[in-house]
């Protein structure tokens, strides 16, 4: 993972772009709006959020992709009859998300499909932003339930819920689920880290031959 570095003049031009105060509770799916990233189980475990802490601000950072417009259109239009639609913020496609989660408190991620990786997880955890992870496919190698992160298994919005509460109403411990991330992603995710680690298999391969 490479990330850089966030300058305060970005983080407050986002804060004046989506009407963010800096005292606001954030969290945020971010990726490709399309049917495997669980939108539709982000949002109904959103409503969930809002019921328990009206204030939150929820950032969906992303756009359409790979010709699913329908889905698209149909998140949209689930929450017209949202009675805290005001909280919510599509920010459409943006080419660089760094800033964005240097304004979360949580980054949630709802994959109904096994992810091969989950670039995601390590962008958030990278910049010290608690996370809350599907429980299908590489998400589970990445984060220790707890320690680092949370996982649940995207269908039950509940409990999703239930853990971005936990999070957003409690400081201590999303610094400490955040700071423990941001050391995982360090230690084992760096390109000199990550390449080492690559070229150790690479060398107990040959010589195993």
């Amino acid at each position: 993972v490479k990330f850089r570095g966030v300058g305060l003049n970005e983080i407050d031009k986002l804060h004046k772009n989506y009407n963010i105060h800096e005292d606001d509770l954030v969290f945020g799916i971010v990726g490709r709006i399309v049917r495997w990233k669980g939108h539709e189980e982000f949002l109904k475990a959103a409503r969930l959020v809002l019921q328990a802490l009206p204030g939150v601000k929820i950032l969906i950072v992303g756009d359409v992709s790979d010709g699913d417009v329908d889905y698209s259109n149909s998140i949209i239009d689930s929450i017209k009859d949202f009675s805290f639609k005001n909280n919510l913020i599509f920010t459409g496609y943006v080419p660089d998300v760094s800033a964005f989660y240097k304004i979360m408190d949580v980054c949630v991620h709802c994959s109904i499909e096994p992810e091969p990786f989950g670039l995601v997880l390590t962008e958030a955890m990278s910049y010290g932003v608690p996370v809350i992870a599907s429980d299908l496919g590489a998400p589970k190698e990445i984060i220790t339930d707890g320690k680092n992160g949370f996982i649940v298994k995207p269908e039950s919005t509940e409990k999703m819920a239930e853990l971005i509460l936990k999070l957003l109403s409690d400081e201590d411990l999303r610094n400490r689920i955040g700071r423990n991330g941001k050391l995982h992603v360090e230690s084992n995710y760096q390109l000199e880290e990550y390449g080492r680690a690559i070229e150790k298999v690479y060398l107990n391969v040959v010589g195993e031959k």
